[in-house]
């Protein structure tokens, strides 16, 4: 181990070599260190120094924990040919009116570079963790950068053809009188983001220095940009950010959506990837659910429009299998109730929740409509069959000489059998609007109904014949 304390070192230059390995610590002032050889563990250390780098072939490694380096007369750090180390809490720090600079080489640096009003220039091609203060910071290679925080009066300067990628967290601390300039060193640059983000700022100027990725960067309406592509200049609250979550993402599952979408949003219009069901690939609620009974892959686009425009945002889902039971729904003194138990309930009607509806059985008080219920596992849920309630009484006559209809469900043609000659058939909607039918005899007693034109459904065919009327429920499905 060498314990410096606190000397002041400032004409000693020390050099490590031979393999071996030393615990430093100490918060002195040296010139030099240079290491050819082994490894070097900072633990606690606070010095200031004008160099530090290898030299040599020879392996070598350096370790810093809770450390920091900072300029004697002023600072230079090369790490290039060294295995290097280092916590969340290791710094480098950049004084002002010194030189300071700091090749990362191609190490993953997870301290931070600490800017107290200082100018540092930073070379590497790898990860550099955060860069946070006031001051100016000069990105030269290509750096992904996790955290960005600088106040006003800083500036951000990146090297002139490099592209430096902001992977996390971006803030600007400023205001109309302490303002961030974002900037290239000579033509331009790029600002690229990893993810999808909505980046706000204001007060800032921008120049020679272009935004990739696929976040949504706003400058601010206070901001000035020149000769710098895909930056708004808009207030925050105004621009439009679509985003959604889902869950329940299980065959025969309803899955749910939920928007989480920010700007002035005056409508929103939901598409699911299913074509194959019908009017129900496509809603203009705040946070719908979708009835998907494939596999998928299903791509799902939530585009939200303003008065600056429309902007969408597509997420691909694929189903899992789902292990939960088949389910109906019966009546039951004068109550929907679920046929299988489950640890959770939620009802719905034309597939959409019913608020506060999630008891076993639920009440709808004689309301027209297809009602389902959905019961739950931890990461799926399987809705019912759906349940039709409609705006006319059910008439059931003895099961014994019940008008036949198959097959149920159908997509194209339902065939009729009876007893007494059949005069007329049509079919109701959940709420009791009837369409009349054409009916075709097959032959005595048999008949057949073309519904292929009929969107997919639960519906209820109605049957006349001289001696009664008929009422049976049967699903249209394409």
């Amino acid at each position: 181990s060498l314990d410096l304390g606190g000397n002041v070192l400032d004409k000693w230059s020390l050099v490590f070599n031979g393999n071996s390995s030393w615990a430093v610590t100490g918060t002195a002032s040296i010139d030099k260190m240079t290491i050819a050889q082994g490894s070097l563990a900072f633990n606690g250390s606070a010095l200031h120094l004008n160099q530090l780098s290898g030299t040599g072939s020879a392996a070598k490694a350096i370790s810093l924990t809770s450390s920091s380096f900072q300029a004697l007369q002023g600072l230079s750090i090369d790490f290039t040919g060294m295995t290097v180390q280092s916590d969340i809490l290791s710094s480098i720090i950049a004084s002002s009116s010194v030189t300071n600079s700091v090749n990362l080489s191609s190490i993953n640096f997870q301290g931070f570079i600490s800017l107290t009003t200082g100018d540092i220039s930073i070379t590497g091609t790898n990860t550099l963790r955060s860069i946070q203060g006031n001051g100016i910071a000069r990105l030269n290679g290509s750096f992904l950068v996790s955290n960005l925080n600088l106040t006003g009066g800083s500036q951000l300067i990146l090297q002139q053809g490099t592209t430096h990628t902001f992977t996390d967290k971006i803030v600007f601390a400023t205001s109309s009188g302490s303002r961030v300039k974002i900037l290239s060193s000579g033509t331009n640059a790029t600002f690229a983001l990893s993810d999808y983000f909505k980046i706000c700022m204001d007060y800032v100027d921008v120049t020679n220095v272009d935004v990739s990725g696929l976040s949504i960067v706003n400058a601010g309406a206070n901001s000035t940009v020149t000769n710098s592509q895909n930056w708004l200049k808009s207030n925050c609250d105004d621009v439009l950010f679509p985003d959604f979550s889902f869950s329940y993402t299980c065959i025969k599952s309803s899955t749910y959506f939920t928007d989480k979408s920010s700007g002035s949003i005056t409508t929103r219009t939901w598409s699911f990837g299913d074509p194959s069901s019908g009017t129900d690939n496509t809603s203009t609620l705040t946070n719908p659910l979708h009835y998907y009974s494939g596999g998928g892959p299903f791509t799902v686009t939530l585009t939200v429009t303003g008065a600056s425009g429309s902007r969408p945002l597509s997420k691909t889902i694929t189903l899992t299998a789902n292990d939960l039971a088949d389910n109906t729904v019966q009546l039951n003194v004068g109550n929907l109730i679920s046929t299988v138990l489950s640890n959770s309930y939620q009802w719905l009607k034309e597939g959409q929740i019913i608020s506060s509806a999630t008891s076993r059985s639920y009440n709808n008080s004689g309301v027209a409509g297809t009602y389902s219920v959905l019961i739950f596992s931890t990461t799926c849920n399987k809705r019912s069959d759906p349940y039709l309630v409609t705006a006319v009484e059910d008439v059931v006559p003895d099961v014994s000489d019940r008008i036949k209809i198959y097959p149920n469900p159908t997509s194209d043609f339902l065939q009729i059998e009876s007893d007494y000659p059949v005069i007329a058939t049509s079919i109701m909607d959940a709420v009791g609007r009837e369409l009349r039918l054409e009916m075709e005899e097959i032959s005595e007693g048999r008949y057949r109904v073309n519904v292929s034109a009929i969107p997919s459904g639960l519906y209820i065919l109605k049957t006349a014949t001289k001696e009664r009327i008929d009422l049976q429920k049967v699903i249209i499905r394409k």
